[in-house]
């Protein structure tokens, strides 16, 4: 199927200028005049673990055969773990502790050139092949993850206008070419290996959507190296993404997408591979492959001069599937890019061997495997894949085994199921069946006998031992990073004597863990002791391999009491004295993990009090509480002191600042100028103080209220404890502080539209809350509304508690269902206020439809 994309039309010098479109040269002394290095891109892929080294000895090739230096190394990425740890003639170390991908441009030199530096600041001028004078570079990319073989993306490439940014969505372009990207998956780093002057960065918006920019008036192929992370699951995913950059859309190419060469490639085997098969120009114009670019192989152009060239020349090393990308030009313009996958294969140790029973078996053999042994074989099978399997006789399959120190397997062994699970997980070949030690063939797929005298050849290798087992185990130790899980294993053969000098290896569910070692060899008793420690508290699973046994150990680090330490989460906010304000306090250890079986104590000497004088901590770590002033009335700010202490003596001590409040008349309307709207004329809302406090809202009916005092303070505190028969899901109403009143200007104030209305006329600071559909609050500042709207506070319930703070310019919102003001507040902006200029508490509401009423029950303020 063929996809027809957008082109781009090129023009000036560079347009159609290659990375990666001819191999890299490098000359230096008379002994490697003629020495032409290829540097290939490469990947690699590491599990956990302490270090983790990057050979780059076969990713070098020279033209003389003649060996290479590592001269530089530049670190790519941003993430400070990608630094070096060390670098040697042909690699180098990094960190492999933690879940990443880490990129680097490492240069190269013939043997006989300089030495090597650690890592490079700045690149040297590069010319279009990647060769700065005597240094040919590429692109190492290394993933640190939980699953390293699931690492890898298929690259994807979009297109862009000169001088236009773009937005390219990875999950669009991965789906393209069949491959769903999940939600959990997020970019955590963007890279632009190239070296232009192109920005390439997360959107800001969309965590799986890159934002690029292109230089000023460049155009050709540019490249994003991304890296896609789930962190829960330390899994890491690196992709790349190229980029063209042309003038303007026109439909010159029909490209393919991603499609696969129908042949195989043997591992060293150079091809020619002509993409005209994948490309069609729409206008009849003859074009030119004119860019070529492979990780961990080997792809350039054939002919850069000739303008009619349609052939990538390519090689691999090592088998394995490899995806290719290419950019093609009519040069009247148009340029476009696409891709091809090219499977490669190797005749010798073509599949992994089978751990089964104890016992190793080896790949069935190829007739290239039979040969370099030099046993005969009867016959040979050709694959569907381009392996020629050898199939033999039982003599000669007992020969081949032979020579190769192990015997024909049992048909008992071949007609198990689980052995035949093992070779579909392994992909072998089943066209034919497998020849037994008893001379029959075997069909393992069908579990029955094929009736041939000849199979295919796997031999088995006995295990020294017949069983595995852990005798030991400390399921539990604290997270102080010295006190040790340890694990004890028995390895014995089948008569039940010890089995010494054979490798048992660990693996952990978690990263956290430090093992002595992970791979320890059995002593002369068969044992062999395992011993790691942590300092992250936490359960964990041990997994204990040996062959193709495997033991399970469920262990726990948990926190360390004795160094556990309690802390007062500081809280600077100011509470009225008759407020219930909130103290909370963390337990942790000296590790930073929280201590759950701790009991905090609170006393005080001070006029206040606790809700609770013991608290247990949490499974978080934390222990809350409440307190309340309890001492006669104060006319100005007071401290109080209290204190809070663990059973084993650790304490700290805490201040809580208490301010002056008065509680309005919301019963008496002769303290507050009002009105309301009824019907569409305006009166007096002196009935709507009763008993019961204010009736903010009512419905069809508006009103506007203020209190009739000037307040100069720099701090404003209010609380207001709202109630309702029922939860609103209609009407809104303000609360705000304003500074236009005269006495005399609440008559301009507009008791229509919504309660903005009021709040913008009276060019107030405060708030607006509405309860029509999706509760939501803004905040106002001089009648002009500042920030975000805020989404989903808790009012709509039959009661609920209301903090309005102003404090210097900062304005907070704090809402709860309980009368306790949370430590954090729902809602915080800046606001310029005050400055010594009177201003007035104004309150107003607007419904326009029906509503249960609901009231200010009480309104309580302080100023200071």
């Amino acid at each position: 199927m063929f996809a027809v994309a957008a082109t781009l039309t090129l023009f000036g010098c560079g347009g159609e200028g290659s990375e990666k479109s001819v191999e890299s040269s490098a000359s230096g002394s008379p002994s490697s005049q003629s020495a032409t290095l290829s540097a290939e891109d490469a990947t690699y892929s590491t599990g956990y673990a302490e270090s983790f080294e990057v050979d780059l000895s076969s990713k070098v090739l020279s033209s003389t055969g003649g060996g290479f230096t590592l001269s530089e190394v530049e670190v790519l990425s941003n993430n400070d773990s990608c630094q070096l740890e060390s670098m040697t003639a042909t690699g180098f170390v990094i960190l492999a502790s933690d879940t990443k991908v880490c990129d680097y441009r490492y240069h190269v030199t013939p043997t006989t050139l300089a030495p090597m530096s650690r890592t490079a600041e700045a690149s040297a001028p590069m010319d279009n092949n990647g060769d700065s004078g005597a240094s040919s570079e590429a692109i190492a990319r290394v993933a640190v993850s939980s699953a390293p073989n699931e690492t890898e993306l298929t690259p994807v490439s979009a297109t862009t206008f000169v001088d236009e940014s773009a937005s390219v969505s990875l999950k669009a372009e991965l789906d393209n070419v069949g491959f769903t990207l999940g939600d959990e998956f997020v970019l955590t780093d963007v890279t632009l290996p190239f070296g232009r002057a192109s920005v390439a960065d997360v959107n800001p918006t969309d965590d799986q959507v890159i934002d690029y920019t292109p230089p000023a008036g460049f155009t050709g192929i540019d490249r994003i190296l991304y890296t896609l992370e789930d962190s829960a699951n330390g899994l890491v995913l690196m992709g790349v993404l190229d980029m063209a950059v042309g003038h303007e859309a026109n439909y010159g190419f029909s490209i393919q997408a991603n499609p696969e060469y129908a042949d195989w490639v043997e591992v060293n085997d150079q091809v020619d591979i002509d993409i005209s098969d994948y490309v069609v120009s729409e206008d009849g114009d003859d074009y030119q492959v004119v860019y070529a670019d492979v990780f961990d192989a080997s792809a350039s152009v054939k002919d850069p001069t000739d303008v009619s060239n349609k052939t990538i020349v390519f090689s691999a090393a090592e088998s394995g599937t490899y995806d290719i990308s290419y950019a093609v030009s009519d040069h009247n313009g148009t340029y476009d890019m696409g891709s091809v996958r090219v499977r490669v294969f190797d005749q010798i140790e073509v599949w992994d061997e089978i751990y089964y029973n104890l016992s190793t078996f080896s790949s069935p053999l190829t007739v290239v495997e039979a040969d370099a042994l030099g046993t005969p074989y009867d016959d040979s099978s050709l694959l569907e894949t381009p392996y020629t399997m050898a199939l033999m006789t039982l003599a000669q399959g007992t020969n081949a085994c032979s020579a190769m120190g192990g015997i024909l397997p049992s048909e008992t062994t071949l007609l198990d199921s689980r052995f035949s699970s093992r070779v579909v997980d392994e992909d072998w070949p089943t066209g034919h069946g497998y020849m037994t030690s008893e001379g029959s063939s075997v069909d393992v797929l069908s579990g029955g006998f094929t009736g041939y005298n000849t199979g295919y050849v796997t031999c088995e290798f006995l295990p020294a031992s017949k069983d595995f087992q852990v005798v030991s185990s400390t399921n539990s130790a604290t997270a102080n990073d010295s006190d040790p899980i340890e694990v004890e294993v028995l390895v014995s053969d089948s008569d039940g004597f010890a089995v010494s000098d054979e490798p048992v290896d660990v693996t952990s569910s978690s990263k956290n863990i430090n093992f002595v070692d992970q791979v320890v060899y059995t002593d002369d008793q068969g044992r062999a002791s395992f011993s790691g420690t942590s300092s992250v508290a936490e359960e964990m699973t041990l997994t204990l391999n040996y062959r193709d046994s495997t033991e399970t150990v469920d262990v726990e680090f948990i926190p360390d009491a004795t160094t556990a330490k309690v802390t007062i989460v500081d809280d600077d906010s100011v509470y009225a004295v008759v407020d219930n304000a909130p103290i909370l306090t963390a337990v942790v250890d000296d590790f930073g993990n929280a201590v759950t079986f701790e009991n905090v104590a609170f006393s005080t000497s001070d006029s206040i009090s606790f809700t609770e004088n013991n608290v247990s901590v949490n499974a978080d770590g934390e222990a809350d509480n409440a307190v309340q002033f309890t001492g006669s009335g104060i006319t100005e700010l007071t401290e109080t002191e209290y204190s809070v202490m663990l059973d084993n003596g650790d304490s700290q001590t805490g201040t809580i600042t208490w301010a002056p409040s008065e509680d309005l008349p919301v019963t008496d309307h002769q303290f507050w100028v009002n009105k309301e709207s009824n019907g569409g004329a305006e009166g007096s809302a002196d009935y709507r103080f009763t008993s019961e406090g204010i009736l903010i809202t009512k419905s069809f009916s508006p009103m506007y209220a203020l209190y009739d005092k000037a307040y100069t303070e720099g701090t404003f505190l209010l609380k207001a404890e709202i109630t309702s028969v029922a939860a609103n899901d209609n009407g809104s109403f303000a609360i705000y502080l304003q500074q236009s009143h005269d006495g005399s200007g609440i008559d301009s104030v507009p008791l229509t539209g919504a309660s903005d209305s009021a709040i913008i006329s009276d060019k107030g600071t405060g708030i607006v809350v509405s309860y029509y559909n999706a509760d939501s609050l803004k905040v106002y500042q001089d009648g002009a509304q500042v920030g975000t709207v805020f989404n989903n506070p808790p009012l709509s319930s039959t009661k609920t508690y209301l903090w309005f703070e102003k404090i210097n310019n900062q304005v907070e919102i704090s809402i709860n269902t309980v009368d306790v003001k949370p430590s954090v507040p729902f809602a915080s902006v800046s606001a310029q206020f005050g400055n010594g200029v009177p201003y007035w508490l104004a309150i107003s509401s607007v419904t326009n439809t029906t509503t249960h009423d609901r009231y200010f029950e009480n309104i309580r303020i302080s100023a200071y």
